[in-house]
């Protein structure tokens, strides 16, 4: 374990004074340098230098090949060597005068020695140090943390006149160590208390230069079960267990458990909890044992590992035994080809590992099965969560790739990638393809090219796909391996991380001279990108000499081309040249200024944020006079800037009141988006006050546009609104009203609104446009029926007669139901007489409802005429349903006064009731 670990520690950044052996005296800190894999030990005066120094010999560990390494001769100056040591990380040393308190970072093992002064840290009486962090080499960039034991940590900056102090209340961090995390740009403090539960975060509002936050390691996992070595877990008693957070160069985390313990002169174990000791200067400290533990993010553990140097790595290759006899391996291959089958993933990797620690692999079916499997969306199982599963496809993918290649088959990469395109695992895949490159493992760029690409785009990374764009293209020059070039969209994906991501020309330059190289011809897209970048940076004569380039290759429309310079052109600011280039597009013509949705907003939002209203009113007034009279509505850059406004959440209105102010206008298309947008937020009286006023300037709205405007304003029941458009609508020379006609007819209909409908009738009868037909009338009749209003509906029956507009059956129920619902019989009687005259054609329904009317109302004699109608109809009537009729009317009818009074009522009453089966 200890031989893996120290092959690692030249990748890891440990942050604690790790002492090997040496002497209280001595001084001890330990740290990983960024220059060398060295852990400085401590250092032996060897004699005074010229300039009044020290002359010094360092004490370091060279972890590579455990041993000790001595370098001699070096100089300190005075103030240096007098001063206290506080520790060292990334090759400085950081060190505290004596006197004023000043900090001071030397590069002590470089050979240009540098000396960086930092104002003087201030400490409690009681308080001692811990350790020393820096967050970078660099002079320019680094951050210095100081972590005291107790409460606090100090951060500074070279300049600073100060530095920042950061309170740690929670105890449980009092004696934890810093260290910086190139992974997530911060100092964590290692909380050595697994059940911890308290805060985290101990970054102040603002002012910090580095955030600083506590890491809560997870329990580990088999912790007694990896110490053979020892009886009992009372002689832990006897070690001081250092805990160490640290960081690889994948960004895995691990904690680094240092097991130090303590020996007289004599040899003799010094525990550290015997008080004995406490004053005995004469301790030698010796380390025992290394573990490490890595930190498990998913399944919330710390389990002991003996590998830390690739990301993912699920394989403890153990030291190998012989190898497996084939009876040995059949056995193997057996059980994992019934445990694929029986989707038993755990069991399968299982028998995978037997193989990698015997150093044998299965048959070729049967291992491409298993990577399949492993990276299979469908064959999921309740102990294997997916993202463990893609662990084991990568680990076992890039195993397979180093040991025997040739044993894959090219669709098993795919699925690969593809599972972790699904998965979004960004850095996995590109791991996948370097280490495809670096063992020489070449799989035709189709197959996965297109794959990395989307992966890295979807995770916001695409320029990480440009180191494997540059290897793809080596390779297919170097090897003379046609299938390895990268296609075109490959190659303007790594144009698009050039000029949109990274911003660099010479990047860019490269990828071109790339493509010339492969003979990759570039499309519109590609001179888009490179438009984007050069009016990015401002170089106007580039974009001038890319256009021009444009024709030799025959593209037609430049709308790509201009979007792309226009982006840029925004990006940077230049907002003057943005309306240079859109008014430059429009004097082209054709396709070139039919910008998307997305130019406009993004244009859009640079003009507002740099409250330039103006500029873009005039924009738009200046673009409508060069566009032509046969640009579509949807088309017009006026429509597309306020479009934008709109969509943005920006008013267009001011626009437009900005445009009035001077004196121009930008066409129809100006107005169109805030209608629509008045229209789905509701505001349909202030769209119909914006309809009359684009009126009033000459302009003409499309029938869709009415048509929203319309249904908007009757959905939220304003009526006024909707009839006001309408007629606005009939001024123009719109030859299709039926649409809008009976959108509103329908409205009013279902909102119960007759005395509406007849008024709007009477309006638009007499225009050829609109076709009123009886339904209508129908309609208005029956809403007036419905709401008791019969002298209204008797009115409208009138006026439908006098127009010409001939009733029909629904006509005469309406008024039936209407009158027998108000009790007015003696009405039905009129109403058959009317209908009588006209000899209409009767049906079953008319003719039932008006004998229904007539014999609850006693018109007995009418009721009869009904009948012979029906028998020349050859109707059926049903006697019975009558004859029930008849005899719920009986109880309030007066037989003997009505005896007295007329002998014909009497005569047509037995009359009907000898039709309906009644004895007199």
């Amino acid at each position: 374990m200890s031989q893996i670990l120290c092959r690692r520690l030249s990748k890891l950044s440990i942050s604690r004074n790790q002492i090997l052996c040496f002497r209280r005296s001595e001084f001890s800190t330990a740290t990983a340098t960024a220059t060398t894999p060295y852990l400085l030990l401590g250092t032996d005066l060897v004699g005074k230098s010229p300039c009044g120094g020290k002359v010094v010999n360092f004490n370091l560990y060279d972890p590579r090949k455990q041993e000790q390494v001595k370098i001699e001769n070096k100089i300190l100056s005075k103030e240096v060597y007098k001063s206290h040591k506080l520790g060292s990380s990334r090759g400085w040393l950081a060190s505290l005068n004596k006197k004023d308190s000043t900090v001071r970072l030397t590069n002590i093992l470089n050979p240009s020695k540098k000396i960086i002064s930092l104002p003087p840290l201030t400490r409690d009486k009681y308080e001692h140090h811990v350790n020393v962090s820096v967050s970078s080499s660099n002079e320019e960039d680094c951050v210095v943390a100081v972590k005291f034991f107790g409460s606090r940590v100090s951060l500074c900056r070279p300049g600073d006149s100060e530095w920042t102090r950061i309170d740690v209340p929670c105890p449980s961090f009092h004696s934890s160590t810093v260290i910086y995390s190139e992974r997530h740009r911060k100092f964590y403090l290692n909380n050595c208390n697994p059940d911890y539960t308290g805060p985290t975060d101990f970054t102040p509002k603002s002012g910090l230069p580095t955030p600083v936050s506590g890491y809560k390691r997870f329990l580990f996992s088999n912790f007694l079960d990896e110490l053979p070595e020892l009886e009992d877990e009372m002689r832990l008693s006897r070690f001081r267990i250092q805990q160490q957070l640290v960081e690889s160069s994948s960004g895995q985390s691990f904690i680094v458990a240092w097991f130090v313990e303590r020996f007289t002169d004599k040899g003799e174990v010094a525990p550290w909890e015997d008080t004995r000791y406490r004053k005995s200067k004469d301790l030698c400290k010796k380390t025992h044992k290394i573990m490490v533990f890595r930190q498990d993010e998913e399944q919330g553990i710390g389990p002991y590992t003996d590998d830390i140097g690739r990301p993912f790595s699920s394989i403890s290759l153990k030291p190998s035994p012989k190898t497996l006899t084939p009876h040995q391996k059949s056995s193997f291959e057996s059980t994992l080809h019934h445990s694929l089958i029986t989707h038993d993933t755990d069991q399968a990797w299982k028998v995978f590992r037997s193989f990698a620690a015997a150093s044998s692999l299965p048959d070729k079916r049967l291992l491409n099965s298993l990577i399949t499997h492993l990276s299979s969306l469908h064959h999921a199982d309740q102990n294997t969560s997916l993202r463990h599963r893609l662990k084991r496809a990568f680990v076992s993918t890039t195993y397979v790739i180093e040991k025997d290649p040739i044993l894959l088959e090219f669709e098993t990469i795919r699925t690969v990638l593809e599972s972790m395109k699904l998965a979004k695992a960004s850095g996995p895949a590109l791991a996948l393809v370097e280490c495809m490159f670096k063992n020489r493992y070449f799989v035709p760029f189709d197959l996965w090219g297109h794959l990395i690409i989307d992966i890295c785009r979807e995770n916001g990374s695409l320029a990480a796909f440009l180191k494997v764009f540059r290897e793809s293209c080596r390779i297919a020059v170097d090897e003379k391996l046609d299938f390895m070039k990268p296609d075109l969209v490959a190659s303007n994906a790594a144009l698009e991380a050039c000029c949109r991501q990274l911003e660099s020309l010479a990047d860019a330059e490269d990828v071109i001279e790339s493509m010339a190289v492969l003979g990759v011809k570039p499309d519109e897209s590609s001179f888009g990108f490179l438009a984007y970048l050069y009016a990015r940076k401002g170089l106007r004569e580039k974009i001038s000499e890319l256009e021009n380039s444009m024709d030799g290759f025959g593209f037609a429309s430049r709308r790509i081309f201009y979007s792309s310079v226009i982006s840029g052109y925004v990006k940077s600011g230049d907002l003057d040249s943005v309306s240079d280039v859109i008014l430059h597009s429009l004097k082209g013509g054709g396709e070139d200024s039919s910008f998307g949705e997305e130019t406009y907003c993004e244009l859009v939002k640079g003009f507002i944020e740099s409250k330039s209203v103006k500029c873009l009113a005039k924009l738009i007034i200046e673009a409508q006079k060069l566009e032509s009279l046969s640009v579509d509505l949807n088309g017009s850059v006026g429509f597309g800037i306020v479009n934008a406004c709109v969509k943005l959440g920006f008013s267009g209105k001011s626009i437009l009141d900005e445009m009035n102010a001077q004196g121009g206008s930008g066409g129809i298309g100006v107005y169109v988006p805030i209608l629509k947008a008045y229209c789905k937020e509701g505001r349909t009286a202030e769209a119909t006050q914006l309809v009359t006023e684009i009126s009033s300037y000459g302009l003409q709205l499309d029938v869709e546009t009415y048509n929203t405007m319309i249904e908007a304003s009757m959905t939220k029941q304003d009526f006024l609104s909707a009839l006001t458009l309408f007629r606005d609508m009939r001024k123009t020379r719109v030859s299709d009203l039926k649409g809008c006609y009976l959108t509103i007819m329908t409205g009013l209909l279902e909102n119960q609104r007759p005395e509406l409908m007849a008024e709007f009738v009477e309006e638009v009868v007499e225009d050829p446009r609109v076709e009123v037909k009886s339904h209508d009338w129908n309609s208005i009749i029956h809403a007036f029926c419905k709401s008791g209003r019969l002298e209204d509906a008797k009115s409208t029956f009138r006026r439908m007669a006098f127009l010409q507009y001939e009733p029909n059956n629904q006509t005469y129920l309406s008024l039936i139901n209407g009158y027998v619902s108000c009790e007015k019989y003696f009405e039905v009687v009129v109403l058959w007489k009317e209908f009588k005259d006209k000899n209409a054609k009767l049906e079953h329904a008319l003719a039932d409802a008006f004998l229904n009317a007539l014999v609850k109302g006693g018109f007995f004699g009418t009721a009869l005429q009904v009948i012979e109608k029906c028998q020349e109809m050859k109707i059926f009537v049903d006697k019975w349903r009558y004859k029930a009729t008849f005899m719920e009317t009986q109880k309030n009818l007066r037989l003997p006064k009505l005896r007295k009074r007329k002998i014909k009522k009497m005569e047509l009453l037995d009359a009907f009731k000898n039709w309906v089966g009644l004895t007199t």
